[in-house]
């Protein structure tokens, strides 16, 4: 069973495709600085509908490189993990201590649980 928590357990899901690199970046320490790659800004721009991003920091690996950046808050995997899951298990559960997710791999989701209740995905 997949289970994200936090950014750092985001970052372990995706691969690599957003790279939590530091949170020095914001004057406010709020957000963290992430590079991106084709796959990671994809799937943010799934979750947020962002077209833009700003300039890669650091180049990432030569076959995967990074091609943006983003500002992530310490809060955006509530935001991001249901996406990711989705895309590879059957069911994603919320429960307090983040989004878990069972099922087959390759089976799409059919539901989300928030919660106690059930909400079925679109489509």
């Amino acid at each position: 069973m997949k289970r994200i928590a936090c950014l750092r357990d985001l970052e372990q899901c995706t691969a690599g495709a957003i790279d939590l690199l530091t949170g020095e970046a914001d004057a406010l320490g709020y957000r963290v600085l992430c590079d991106l790659t084709r796959e990671g800004a994809a799937l943010l721009c799934e979750v947020y509908g962002a077209t833009v991003f700003a300039e890669n920091w650091n180049h990432g690996r030569e076959d995967d490189p990074h091609v943006a950046s983003a500002m992530l808050s310490d809060h955006a995997h509530l935001d991001i993990a249901p996406v990711l899951l989705a895309r590879t298990c059957h069911t994603v559960f919320h429960r307090g201590g983040g989004f878990r997710a069972g099922g087959r791999r390759g089976v799409p989701a059919r539901r989300v649980r928030l919660g106690g209740e059930q909400v079925p995905l679109a489509g």
